[in-house]
């Protein structure tokens, strides 16, 4: 876990201050990170001292030897210098991205671009869950668990009673798909800089709302991923740790969404409704955040890995899933045939309007002509009147003379 976020918050630096030199090197995650996988291959490798633990900054060393004092002493001097990394280049991202500004009549905390906001609010929640680990990690584990009052199935199964686990291995394993989360926002931030529309462009506004989405969907799953973190700590505050009083597990579904249910009626409501806005945030954002970084690779490599499923999963689901994929198909050629029947419709709707008015402009034009052709014939009428009148013999009276 240490290896992703390290690179995600080197990554969203540089974006943030652009490329560094020499002088940041002292507050780099990965420099550190090395140093305490160097420490860790020495003791193994070298020495052949037995690791005790289960998580990268959680761990010691199995030795009583007045050497095991000193490896111990440098895990402590590396973690901290892990920990004091992480939360250094954390707060540095949070400087160059936000804007805090204090007056007598105001306070307003400003930033420059959204994804750059998700994503350094997204570094602090990572880089607080590794100083947790190796802060709060080493508790004591409960052997006999109190008994539990309620023994109520949670999705058709009863609850675990307390395994002796604290809360920051809850918080770890919720934070660790934020990793890939923060890598992703670093990478739609930097397409989105490469395909920038020019402010005076007059798609702008339109390809701005139309993208706005795919674009946010990464910040989504982000802030869905912050309240699983909050709902952690206060079922935590309410319940307890399963490590120091050996209640209940957190009841988590598979995608870490704490499907807590309250006794009281209200707060049961409540935990629903932030369980299905935490759903819709996560698994929405997933997918608009992927389809904005290409929609092509996502398709390809979504329909392979859903064959896959496909062909490892049991009968019963096969058989569910094919009728499923065959009612989406049906109502889905369906929908396309309905849409282009009104698309016909609508394109013979305005076929007809241009021809009525063409027909219109056409008779609108002619009739002057029409006017022009009466008013000749009415004054020749009345010039042959006139002639008769005063006496001039009309080319049908008699023969024409001949003048010599």
């Amino acid at each position: 876990a240490l290896a992703p976020a390290a690179g995600g918050l080197a990554l969203l630096d540089a974006h943030v201050w652009g490329p560094g030199g020499v002088a940041i090197l002292p507050i780099q995650p990965a420099i550190y990170c090395g140093a305490l996988l160097a420490l860790v291959l020495l003791a193994r490798v070298g020495l052949g001292v037995r690791i005790v633990g289960g998580s990268e900054l959680d761990f010691h060393f199995n030795i009583d030897a007045a050497s095991g004092e000193q490896l111990g002493f440098a895990r402590f001097v590396a973690v901290a210098a892990v920990c004091g990394s992480f939360g250094l280049a954390a707060a540095k991202v949070v400087v160059g991205t936000f804007r805090l500004e204090v007056s007598t009549g105001r306070f307003a905390v400003e930033w420059t671009e959204p994804l750059a906001a998700a994503a350094a609010k997204l570094a602090v929640l990572i880089s607080g869950a590794l100083v947790a680990e190796a802060a709060f990690s080493n508790v004591e584990v409960v052997e006999e668990p109190a008994p539990m009052e309620d023994d109520t199935p949670v999705n058709g199964a009863k609850p675990k009673r307390g395994q002796g686990l604290p809360t920051v291995y809850y918080l770890k394993a919720l934070v660790a798909p934020a990793h890939t989360v923060l890598l992703g926002l670093v990478a739609m931030r930097m397409l989105s800089s490469e395909g920038a529309v020019p402010a005076d462009d007059e798609g702008f506004s339109v390809r701005a709302m139309l993208g706005a989405p795919f674009k946010l969907g990464f910040a989504f799953t982000g802030g869905a991923v912050v309240i699983q973190v909050i709902m952690l700590l206060i079922y935590t505050a309410t319940k307890g740790s399963a490590a120091s009083t050996g209640v209940a597990e957190p009841p988590f579904d598979v995608t870490g969404t704490l499907m807590w249910q309250p006794s009281d009626g209200t707060a049961r409501m409540v935990a629903s409704m932030v369980r299905g806005t935490t759903l819709m945030m996560l698994l929405g954002g997933l997918v608009l955040g992927c389809l904005g970084l290409g929609p092509f690779r996502f398709i390809a490599g979504g329909a392979l890995m859903a064959l896959v499923w496909y062909s490892v999963a049991p009968a019963d689901a096969r058989a569910t899933t094919t009728t499923v994929m065959t009612v989406g198909v049906g109502a889905m050629f369906s929908s396309a045939g309905d849409f282009l029947e009104k698309r016909r419709q609508a394109q013979e709707a305005a076929a007809a309007r241009r021809a009525a008015a063409m027909a219109k402009a056409l008779e609108a034009e002619s009739a002057p002509a029409k006017q022009g052709s009466g008013a000749g014939a009415a004054a020749k009428g009345s010039i042959k009147s006139a002639a008769k009148s005063a006496g001039t013999p009309d080319k049908k009276d008699g023969p024409k003379r001949k003048h010599r």
